[in-house]
Protein backbone atom coordinates (compact mmCIF):
# COMPACT_ATOMS: atom_id res chain seq x y z
CA UNK A 1 0.00 0.00 0.00
CA UNK A 2 1.62 3.57 -0.80
CA UNK A 3 -0.78 5.54 -0.26
CA UNK A 4 -2.92 6.34 3.51
CA UNK A 5 -5.95 8.35 2.11
CA UNK A 6 -7.26 11.46 0.86
CA UNK A 7 -8.97 14.53 2.62
CA UNK A 8 -10.30 18.06 2.42
CA UNK A 9 -7.45 20.27 3.39
CA UNK A 10 -8.80 20.84 7.02
CA UNK A 11 -12.26 19.45 7.01
CA UNK A 12 -13.53 16.80 5.62
CA UNK A 13 -11.33 13.01 5.20
CA UNK A 14 -12.11 11.19 2.83
CA UNK A 15 -11.57 6.81 2.95
CA UNK A 16 -8.62 6.33 5.24
CA UNK A 17 -7.32 8.41 8.09
CA UNK A 18 -4.24 10.49 7.13
CA UNK A 19 -1.19 9.18 8.98
CA UNK A 20 0.46 11.96 11.17
CA UNK A 21 -2.61 13.99 11.38
CA UNK A 22 -3.24 13.13 15.29
CA UNK A 23 -1.20 15.20 17.63
CA UNK A 24 0.75 12.60 19.27
CA UNK A 25 1.65 10.24 16.73
CA UNK A 26 4.71 9.39 15.47
CA UNK A 27 5.73 11.75 12.03
CA UNK A 28 6.30 9.58 9.47
CA UNK A 29 8.34 9.90 6.57
CA UNK A 30 5.61 10.86 4.32
CA UNK A 31 4.51 13.20 1.78
CA UNK A 32 1.23 15.30 1.74
CA UNK A 33 -0.01 16.01 -1.65
CA UNK A 34 -2.28 18.69 -1.93
CA UNK A 35 -4.11 18.36 -5.43
CA UNK A 36 -5.76 21.87 -6.25
CA UNK A 37 -7.48 22.92 -9.90
CA UNK A 38 -8.67 26.14 -11.20
CA UNK A 39 -11.35 24.43 -13.48
CA UNK A 40 -15.12 25.35 -13.00
CA UNK A 41 -16.95 22.95 -10.43
CA UNK A 42 -18.90 21.25 -11.15
CA UNK A 43 -19.70 21.85 -14.78
CA UNK A 44 -16.11 20.68 -16.41
CA UNK A 45 -15.15 18.27 -13.46
CA UNK A 46 -16.49 16.83 -10.71
CA UNK A 47 -14.59 13.40 -10.06
CA UNK A 48 -10.49 12.65 -9.55
CA UNK A 49 -8.96 9.39 -10.15
CA UNK A 50 -5.59 8.79 -8.58
CA UNK A 51 -3.67 5.56 -9.94
CA UNK A 52 -0.10 4.25 -8.82
CA UNK A 53 1.95 3.31 -11.71
CA UNK A 54 4.69 1.01 -11.79
CA UNK A 55 8.37 0.86 -13.62
CA UNK A 56 6.60 -1.37 -16.02
CA UNK A 57 3.65 0.70 -16.74
CA UNK A 58 1.08 -1.25 -14.83
CA UNK A 59 -1.35 0.25 -12.62
CA UNK A 60 -0.94 -1.28 -9.11
CA UNK A 61 -3.41 0.85 -7.25
CA UNK A 62 -6.80 3.12 -8.27
CA UNK A 63 -9.01 5.54 -6.59
CA UNK A 64 -12.08 7.86 -7.35
CA UNK A 65 -13.15 10.45 -5.78
CA UNK A 66 -16.41 12.38 -6.10
CA UNK A 67 -15.39 16.34 -5.25
CA UNK A 68 -18.31 18.06 -6.88
CA UNK A 69 -18.42 21.46 -4.29
CA UNK A 70 -15.79 24.09 -4.71
CA UNK A 71 -15.51 23.35 -0.98
CA UNK A 72 -13.86 20.03 -1.40
CA UNK A 73 -10.86 21.33 -3.34
CA UNK A 74 -7.93 21.51 -2.18
CA UNK A 75 -7.93 17.85 -1.56
CA UNK A 76 -4.67 15.94 -0.15
CA UNK A 77 -2.89 12.18 0.07
CA UNK A 78 -1.23 10.92 2.74
CA UNK A 79 2.07 9.05 0.63
CA UNK A 80 4.15 6.76 2.77
CA UNK A 81 7.60 5.92 1.22
CA UNK A 82 7.63 2.32 -0.69
CA UNK A 83 10.48 0.11 1.10
CA UNK A 84 13.07 0.41 -1.36
CA UNK A 85 12.03 4.23 -1.10
CA UNK A 86 12.28 4.74 -5.06
CA UNK A 87 9.98 7.32 -6.20
CA UNK A 88 6.16 6.82 -6.39
CA UNK A 89 4.52 7.57 -9.70
CA UNK A 90 0.96 9.05 -9.54
CA UNK A 91 -0.98 9.92 -12.72
CA UNK A 92 -4.12 11.85 -11.90
CA UNK A 93 -6.90 12.63 -13.76
CA UNK A 94 -9.90 14.98 -12.79
CA UNK A 95 -12.95 15.15 -15.36
CA UNK A 96 -16.63 15.38 -15.29
CA UNK A 97 -18.51 12.00 -14.30
CA UNK A 98 -20.57 11.84 -17.13
CA UNK A 99 -18.15 11.86 -19.47
CA UNK A 100 -16.99 8.15 -18.79
CA UNK A 101 -17.51 5.85 -22.11
CA UNK A 102 -20.09 3.68 -20.44
CA UNK A 103 -22.48 6.80 -20.48
CA UNK A 104 -21.49 7.76 -23.93
CA UNK A 105 -21.72 4.72 -25.85
CA UNK A 106 -21.54 6.65 -29.48
CA UNK A 107 -18.11 8.01 -28.41
CA UNK A 108 -17.23 4.51 -27.43
CA UNK A 109 -16.86 3.29 -30.56
CA UNK A 110 -14.04 5.66 -31.47
CA UNK A 111 -12.65 4.36 -28.28
CA UNK A 112 -12.83 1.14 -28.72
CA UNK A 113 -9.52 -0.30 -26.33
CA UNK A 114 -10.59 1.58 -23.42
CA UNK A 115 -12.99 0.61 -20.61
CA UNK A 116 -16.39 1.45 -19.46
CA UNK A 117 -15.33 3.21 -16.49
CA UNK A 118 -12.51 5.42 -18.22
CA UNK A 119 -13.46 8.99 -19.08
CA UNK A 120 -12.98 10.35 -22.63
CA UNK A 121 -10.18 11.70 -23.66
CA UNK A 122 -11.17 15.24 -24.45
CA UNK A 123 -12.89 15.94 -21.43
CA UNK A 124 -9.45 14.91 -18.97
CA UNK A 125 -7.12 16.79 -17.28
CA UNK A 126 -4.64 14.34 -17.17
CA UNK A 127 -1.12 14.34 -15.43
CA UNK A 128 1.97 12.22 -13.89
CA UNK A 129 3.57 13.15 -10.80
CA UNK A 130 6.61 11.75 -9.32
CA UNK A 131 6.79 11.90 -5.22
CA UNK A 132 10.07 11.15 -4.08
CA UNK A 133 10.62 10.26 -0.56
CA UNK A 134 11.37 12.75 1.81
CA UNK A 135 14.74 12.55 4.45
CA UNK A 136 12.03 12.26 7.31
CA UNK A 137 8.95 13.23 8.84
CA UNK A 138 6.12 14.72 7.15
CA UNK A 139 6.48 17.34 4.13
CA UNK A 140 3.74 19.13 1.63
CA UNK A 141 3.73 19.42 -1.87
CA UNK A 142 1.41 20.96 -3.97
CA UNK A 143 0.26 20.27 -7.63
CA UNK A 144 -2.14 21.96 -9.85
CA UNK A 145 -4.47 20.45 -12.35
CA UNK A 146 -4.98 23.27 -15.07
CA UNK A 147 -7.82 23.67 -17.53
CA UNK A 148 -5.19 24.37 -20.04
CA UNK A 149 -4.39 20.51 -20.02
CA UNK A 150 -8.20 19.39 -20.47
CA UNK A 151 -7.84 16.68 -23.71
CA UNK A 152 -4.16 16.80 -23.49
CA UNK A 153 -2.88 13.08 -23.22
CA UNK A 154 -0.20 12.17 -21.01
CA UNK A 155 2.44 10.20 -23.43
CA UNK A 156 3.77 7.07 -21.26
CA UNK A 157 6.59 6.19 -24.06
CA UNK A 158 7.95 10.02 -24.18
CA UNK A 159 7.55 10.51 -20.67
CA UNK A 160 5.73 14.34 -21.68
CA UNK A 161 3.44 15.84 -19.38
CA UNK A 162 1.01 18.79 -19.15
CA UNK A 163 1.95 20.87 -16.85
CA UNK A 164 -0.15 24.15 -17.79
CA UNK A 165 -1.13 24.57 -21.54
CA UNK A 166 0.66 21.77 -23.93
CA UNK A 167 2.05 18.52 -23.84
CA UNK A 168 6.00 19.25 -23.14
CA UNK A 169 8.76 16.39 -23.55
CA UNK A 170 11.02 18.64 -21.45
CA UNK A 171 8.57 18.65 -18.48
CA UNK A 172 8.41 15.09 -16.74
CA UNK A 173 6.98 13.84 -14.03
CA UNK A 174 8.76 15.94 -11.61
CA UNK A 175 8.13 19.22 -12.91
CA UNK A 176 5.00 21.38 -11.39
CA UNK A 177 5.28 20.00 -8.08
CA UNK A 178 5.39 23.20 -5.60
CA UNK A 179 6.89 22.19 -2.20
CA UNK A 180 4.79 24.23 0.64
CA UNK A 181 5.88 25.49 4.22
CA UNK A 182 2.48 23.76 5.80
CA UNK A 183 -1.12 23.25 4.82
CA UNK A 184 -2.91 25.70 2.48
CA UNK A 185 -4.46 28.72 3.91
CA UNK A 186 -8.51 26.97 4.76
CA UNK A 187 -9.61 30.91 4.26
CA UNK A 188 -7.52 31.40 0.95
CA UNK A 189 -10.04 32.41 -2.37
CA UNK A 190 -10.37 28.92 -3.54
CA UNK A 191 -8.93 28.13 -6.84
CA UNK A 192 -11.13 26.02 -8.52
CA UNK A 193 -13.55 27.90 -10.87
CA UNK A 194 -10.71 30.95 -11.83
CA UNK A 195 -9.28 28.95 -14.91
CA UNK A 196 -8.96 32.26 -17.25
CA UNK A 197 -10.10 31.03 -20.34
CA UNK A 198 -13.85 29.53 -18.84
CA UNK A 199 -14.48 32.77 -17.15
CA UNK A 200 -17.17 35.28 -19.02
CA UNK A 201 -15.29 37.85 -21.20
CA UNK A 202 -17.45 40.76 -21.92
CA UNK A 203 -17.44 42.61 -25.23
CA UNK A 204 -15.48 46.00 -24.84
CA UNK A 205 -16.97 47.55 -27.96
CA UNK A 206 -20.05 48.66 -28.74
CA UNK A 207 -23.02 46.67 -30.77
CA UNK A 208 -24.63 47.99 -33.56
CA UNK A 209 -28.29 49.71 -32.69
CA UNK A 210 -31.55 48.74 -34.22
CA UNK A 211 -32.50 51.06 -37.13
CA UNK A 212 -36.06 49.87 -37.76
CA UNK A 213 -34.26 46.53 -40.05
CA UNK A 214 -34.02 44.56 -37.38
CA UNK A 215 -30.11 45.09 -38.17
CA UNK A 216 -29.09 45.47 -34.34
CA UNK A 217 -26.08 43.30 -32.96
CA UNK A 218 -26.13 41.36 -29.54
CA UNK A 219 -22.41 40.58 -27.66
CA UNK A 220 -21.80 36.81 -27.33
CA UNK A 221 -19.41 37.09 -24.36
CA UNK A 222 -16.33 35.26 -24.52
CA UNK A 223 -15.59 31.22 -22.60
CA UNK A 224 -15.04 27.80 -23.43
CA UNK A 225 -17.58 24.63 -24.56
CA UNK A 226 -17.75 21.69 -25.97
CA UNK A 227 -18.89 21.82 -29.66
CA UNK A 228 -20.92 18.79 -30.81
CA UNK A 229 -23.23 16.36 -28.40
CA UNK A 230 -23.08 12.83 -27.98
CA UNK A 231 -27.04 12.72 -26.69
CA UNK A 232 -27.86 12.84 -30.74
CA UNK A 233 -28.92 9.56 -32.93
CA UNK A 234 -26.89 10.92 -35.73
CA UNK A 235 -23.77 9.81 -33.67
CA UNK A 236 -24.69 5.78 -34.28
CA UNK A 237 -21.96 6.48 -37.56
CA UNK A 238 -19.25 8.27 -35.75
CA UNK A 239 -16.48 9.67 -38.56
CA UNK A 240 -19.48 10.93 -40.67
CA UNK A 241 -19.93 14.61 -41.24
CA UNK A 242 -22.82 15.06 -40.00
CA UNK A 243 -22.24 13.57 -36.39
CA UNK A 244 -22.32 15.64 -33.73
CA UNK A 245 -18.96 14.16 -31.91
CA UNK A 246 -16.30 13.59 -30.98
CA UNK A 247 -17.07 16.62 -28.56
CA UNK A 248 -14.25 19.20 -28.50
CA UNK A 249 -13.16 21.95 -26.38
CA UNK A 250 -13.28 25.09 -28.04
CA UNK A 251 -12.40 28.84 -26.52
CA UNK A 252 -14.52 31.62 -28.30
CA UNK A 253 -13.85 35.59 -28.13
CA UNK A 254 -15.95 37.83 -27.53
CA UNK A 255 -18.22 38.61 -30.82
CA UNK A 256 -21.19 40.73 -31.76
CA UNK A 257 -23.68 38.48 -33.49
CA UNK A 258 -27.11 39.70 -35.20
CA UNK A 259 -30.04 39.60 -32.99
CA UNK A 260 -31.94 38.49 -36.45
CA UNK A 261 -32.01 36.62 -39.23
CA UNK A 262 -30.71 38.49 -42.58
CA UNK A 263 -34.58 40.26 -43.30
CA UNK A 264 -35.39 40.68 -46.98
CA UNK A 265 -35.68 44.55 -46.07
CA UNK A 266 -31.87 44.67 -45.10
CA UNK A 267 -31.07 43.32 -48.25
CA UNK A 268 -33.52 45.38 -50.08
CA UNK A 269 -32.05 48.53 -47.99
CA UNK A 270 -28.52 47.29 -49.13
CA UNK A 271 -29.33 47.19 -52.89
CA UNK A 272 -30.36 50.91 -52.79
CA UNK A 273 -26.96 51.48 -51.21
CA UNK A 274 -24.77 49.81 -54.16
CA UNK A 275 -24.68 46.00 -53.10
CA UNK A 276 -25.12 43.89 -56.30
CA UNK A 277 -27.77 40.49 -56.12
CA UNK A 278 -25.67 38.24 -59.03
CA UNK A 279 -29.21 36.80 -60.92
CA UNK A 280 -27.33 33.15 -60.63
CA UNK A 281 -26.74 33.17 -56.66
CA UNK A 282 -30.51 33.97 -55.45
CA UNK A 283 -33.95 32.82 -56.46
CA UNK A 284 -36.97 35.96 -55.83
CA UNK A 285 -40.21 35.62 -55.07
CA UNK A 286 -41.15 36.54 -58.35
CA UNK A 287 -39.21 33.08 -59.86
CA UNK A 288 -40.33 30.55 -57.07
CA UNK A 289 -43.32 31.28 -54.84
CA UNK A 290 -41.36 30.14 -51.57
CA UNK A 291 -38.55 32.29 -52.36
CA UNK A 292 -38.79 35.34 -49.90
CA UNK A 293 -37.34 38.38 -51.70
CA UNK A 294 -39.34 40.97 -53.54
CA UNK A 295 -38.65 44.93 -54.04
CA UNK A 296 -41.73 45.91 -52.91
CA UNK A 297 -41.50 45.73 -49.16
CA UNK A 298 -44.43 43.47 -48.36
CA UNK A 299 -41.98 40.60 -47.57
CA UNK A 300 -39.40 42.72 -45.66
CA UNK A 301 -39.71 41.66 -42.08
CA UNK A 302 -39.13 37.85 -43.49
CA UNK A 303 -35.86 36.30 -43.87
CA UNK A 304 -34.04 36.18 -46.80
CA UNK A 305 -33.68 33.00 -48.25
CA UNK A 306 -33.02 30.87 -51.57
CA UNK A 307 -29.53 32.39 -51.38
CA UNK A 308 -25.94 30.78 -51.58
CA UNK A 309 -23.65 30.91 -49.21
CA UNK A 310 -21.43 33.30 -51.42
CA UNK A 311 -24.24 35.72 -51.34
CA UNK A 312 -24.53 35.68 -47.71
CA UNK A 313 -21.25 35.99 -47.06
CA UNK A 314 -21.08 39.19 -49.61
CA UNK A 315 -23.26 41.07 -48.23
CA UNK A 316 -21.83 40.51 -44.49
CA UNK A 317 -18.66 42.02 -45.55
CA UNK A 318 -20.72 44.95 -47.49
CA UNK A 319 -22.92 45.39 -44.32
CA UNK A 320 -19.78 46.89 -42.03
CA UNK A 321 -17.03 44.21 -42.95
CA UNK A 322 -18.43 41.65 -41.01
CA UNK A 323 -18.50 37.84 -41.45
CA UNK A 324 -20.75 35.14 -41.67
CA UNK A 325 -20.89 33.07 -38.31
CA UNK A 326 -18.06 30.30 -37.69
CA UNK A 327 -19.94 27.33 -37.13
CA UNK A 328 -18.46 27.11 -33.35
CA UNK A 329 -19.57 30.79 -32.60
CA UNK A 330 -23.33 29.63 -34.11
CA UNK A 331 -22.91 26.28 -31.68
CA UNK A 332 -21.60 28.04 -28.45
CA UNK A 333 -24.30 31.88 -28.65
CA UNK A 334 -27.22 28.88 -29.47
CA UNK A 335 -25.93 26.20 -26.92
CA UNK A 336 -25.96 28.82 -24.07
CA UNK A 337 -22.35 29.62 -24.28
CA UNK A 338 -21.60 26.39 -22.25
CA UNK A 339 -24.79 25.55 -20.97
CA UNK A 340 -24.95 22.67 -23.31
CA UNK A 341 -28.42 22.88 -24.14
CA UNK A 342 -29.73 20.47 -26.23
CA UNK A 343 -32.27 23.14 -27.89
CA UNK A 344 -32.01 26.79 -27.56
CA UNK A 345 -34.48 26.85 -24.85
CA UNK A 346 -33.53 24.24 -23.18
CA UNK A 347 -33.24 20.36 -22.73
CA UNK A 348 -37.39 19.71 -23.24
CA UNK A 349 -38.42 18.85 -26.88
CA UNK A 350 -40.27 21.02 -28.89
CA UNK A 351 -43.44 22.16 -29.21
CA UNK A 352 -44.92 24.20 -31.92
CA UNK A 353 -44.61 27.44 -29.39
CA UNK A 354 -40.96 27.26 -28.83
CA UNK A 355 -39.53 28.11 -32.73
CA UNK A 356 -41.31 28.34 -36.10
CA UNK A 357 -40.51 24.45 -37.70
CA UNK A 358 -42.52 22.11 -39.08
CA UNK A 359 -44.81 24.55 -41.40
CA UNK A 360 -45.29 22.49 -44.10
CA UNK A 361 -49.29 22.87 -44.61
CA UNK A 362 -51.43 21.30 -46.36
CA UNK A 363 -51.08 24.04 -49.03
CA UNK A 364 -47.73 23.58 -49.64
CA UNK A 365 -48.01 19.72 -49.52
CA UNK A 366 -50.46 19.67 -52.42
CA UNK A 367 -47.92 22.02 -54.43
CA UNK A 368 -44.67 20.18 -54.08
CA UNK A 369 -45.60 16.45 -53.26
CA UNK A 370 -44.29 17.04 -49.92
CA UNK A 371 -45.80 14.28 -47.12
CA UNK A 372 -46.23 14.82 -43.37
CA UNK A 373 -44.29 12.08 -42.09
CA UNK A 374 -40.52 11.53 -41.83
CA UNK A 375 -38.28 10.05 -39.80
CA UNK A 376 -37.76 12.58 -37.05
CA UNK A 377 -41.34 13.53 -36.85
CA UNK A 378 -44.04 15.52 -38.91
CA UNK A 379 -42.99 18.68 -40.66
CA UNK A 380 -46.65 20.01 -40.85
CA UNK A 381 -47.83 19.26 -37.34
CA UNK A 382 -47.60 22.92 -36.66
CA UNK A 383 -49.72 24.34 -39.03
CA UNK A 384 -53.51 22.84 -40.42
CA UNK A 385 -55.63 24.16 -43.32
CA UNK A 386 -57.43 26.63 -40.64
CA UNK A 387 -54.22 28.25 -40.32
CA UNK A 388 -54.59 29.58 -44.08
CA UNK A 389 -51.12 29.87 -46.68
CA UNK A 390 -49.64 32.95 -44.50
CA UNK A 391 -49.04 30.04 -41.42
CA UNK A 392 -47.25 28.24 -43.84
CA UNK A 393 -43.21 28.93 -44.47
CA UNK A 394 -40.71 30.76 -42.70
CA UNK A 395 -42.58 33.55 -40.30
CA UNK A 396 -41.62 37.12 -39.26
CA UNK A 397 -38.07 37.02 -37.39
CA UNK A 398 -38.47 37.09 -34.12
CA UNK A 399 -42.20 36.10 -33.87
CA UNK A 400 -41.52 33.60 -31.73
CA UNK A 401 -39.93 34.37 -27.94
CA UNK A 402 -39.25 31.04 -26.74
CA UNK A 403 -36.50 30.60 -29.55
CA UNK A 404 -34.19 33.05 -27.74
CA UNK A 405 -30.74 32.23 -26.34
CA UNK A 406 -29.28 33.63 -23.05
CA UNK A 407 -28.23 36.94 -24.69
CA UNK A 408 -31.55 37.17 -26.82
CA UNK A 409 -30.62 36.30 -30.43
CA UNK A 410 -34.20 35.23 -32.42
CA UNK A 411 -34.23 32.08 -34.22
CA UNK A 412 -31.46 29.87 -33.96
CA UNK A 413 -33.73 27.47 -33.23
CA UNK A 414 -36.09 27.46 -36.31
CA UNK A 415 -37.22 30.04 -39.09
CA UNK A 416 -34.63 29.26 -41.43
CA UNK A 417 -31.29 27.52 -41.62
CA UNK A 418 -28.43 29.67 -41.41
CA UNK A 419 -25.08 29.75 -43.13
CA UNK A 420 -21.62 29.08 -41.80
CA UNK A 421 -17.99 29.66 -42.68
CA UNK A 422 -17.38 26.14 -42.21
CA UNK A 423 -16.96 23.10 -44.56
CA UNK A 424 -19.35 19.94 -44.24
CA UNK A 425 -16.51 17.94 -42.69
CA UNK A 426 -16.18 15.15 -40.02
CA UNK A 427 -15.19 16.59 -36.41
CA UNK A 428 -12.69 13.57 -36.77
CA UNK A 429 -11.65 15.37 -39.47
CA UNK A 430 -7.94 16.65 -38.49
CA UNK A 431 -8.55 20.72 -38.43
CA UNK A 432 -10.81 19.64 -35.33
CA UNK A 433 -8.02 17.16 -33.95
CA UNK A 434 -6.44 19.42 -31.55
CA UNK A 435 -7.45 19.11 -27.77
CA UNK A 436 -8.07 22.46 -27.11
CA UNK A 437 -9.16 24.97 -30.27
CA UNK A 438 -9.41 28.67 -30.80
CA UNK A 439 -11.97 30.13 -32.47
CA UNK A 440 -11.58 27.23 -34.77
CA UNK A 441 -12.87 27.69 -38.77
CA UNK A 442 -12.75 24.34 -41.16
CA UNK A 443 -12.85 24.43 -44.75
CA UNK A 444 -12.10 22.07 -47.35
CA UNK A 445 -12.46 22.31 -51.00
CA UNK A 446 -14.70 20.43 -52.83
CA UNK A 447 -17.19 20.20 -49.68
CA UNK A 448 -20.14 21.46 -49.52
CA UNK A 449 -20.56 24.33 -46.41
CA UNK A 450 -22.59 23.79 -43.36
CA UNK A 451 -25.80 25.19 -42.40
CA UNK A 452 -26.65 25.15 -38.80
CA UNK A 453 -30.25 25.33 -37.14
CA UNK A 454 -33.89 24.14 -37.23
CA UNK A 455 -36.15 25.84 -39.98
CA UNK A 456 -39.77 25.63 -41.06
CA UNK A 457 -39.52 22.81 -43.45
CA UNK A 458 -37.79 20.47 -40.56
CA UNK A 459 -39.57 18.60 -38.26
CA UNK A 460 -38.99 18.49 -34.33
CA UNK A 461 -36.25 15.86 -34.67
CA UNK A 462 -34.24 18.22 -36.41
CA UNK A 463 -34.24 21.13 -34.44
CA UNK A 464 -30.89 19.99 -31.65
CA UNK A 465 -28.34 22.53 -31.74
CA UNK A 466 -25.45 20.42 -32.28
CA UNK A 467 -27.27 19.04 -35.62
CA UNK A 468 -25.21 19.80 -38.65
CA UNK A 469 -25.68 19.46 -42.26
CA UNK A 470 -24.12 20.36 -45.32
CA UNK A 471 -25.78 22.69 -48.52
CA UNK A 472 -24.27 22.46 -51.79
CA UNK A 473 -24.60 25.16 -53.91
CA UNK A 474 -27.74 24.06 -56.52
CA UNK A 475 -29.72 23.16 -53.23
CA UNK A 476 -29.28 26.76 -51.61
CA UNK A 477 -31.03 28.78 -54.26
CA UNK A 478 -33.76 26.89 -54.89
CA UNK A 479 -36.25 23.54 -55.12
CA UNK A 480 -33.74 20.16 -56.21
CA UNK A 481 -34.82 17.10 -55.99
CA UNK A 482 -37.72 17.30 -53.20
CA UNK A 483 -35.18 19.07 -51.00
CA UNK A 484 -36.46 22.56 -49.45
CA UNK A 485 -32.92 23.67 -48.85
CA UNK A 486 -32.63 26.43 -50.74
CA UNK A 487 -35.78 27.72 -49.47
CA UNK A 488 -35.05 26.59 -45.69
CA UNK A 489 -31.30 28.38 -45.79
CA UNK A 490 -30.59 32.00 -44.63
CA UNK A 491 -28.30 33.71 -42.81
CA UNK A 492 -27.02 36.23 -40.07
CA UNK A 493 -23.87 38.03 -39.70
CA UNK A 494 -21.26 38.35 -36.54
CA UNK A 495 -18.39 40.92 -36.16
CA UNK A 496 -15.45 40.02 -34.15
CA UNK A 497 -15.41 42.41 -30.44
CA UNK A 498 -12.15 44.83 -31.32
Amino acid sequence: MVWLGVRRCGALFFSLALAGCAADAEPLPQTVLYVDTDVPVPSFADTLRIEVVEADGTVSESRKYVLPNISDWPVSFGIVPREDFTPTLLRMRLYEASRIIGRNPAEALLHPGLELDEPLPAFVVDRMVEVRPGAGGAREQLVILHGECMGVATDFETGSNCIASVLDPAEGARAGVFPLDGPPDPDAPPRAGTWEAARERPCTGVPRSESGLYDEEVCVPGGVFFIGDGRLGVNANPGAAWASIPERLVRISPFFMDRYEVTVGRINAAVREGFVLPPDEHVPRADMSLCNLTTDGSNDHLPMNCLSKELAQAFCAFDGGRLLPSEAQWEYAASGRGDERLYVWGDQPATCDDAVYARIGPNMAASFGIYYESSVGRPGECVSADDGPEAEGSQSVGSVARDATKDGIFDLGGNVWEWTRDSFIPLTDACWAAPYLVDPVCVADGVPFIARGGTWSAAAGALPNSLRRGVDRDESRGFVADSFSGFATGFRCVRADP
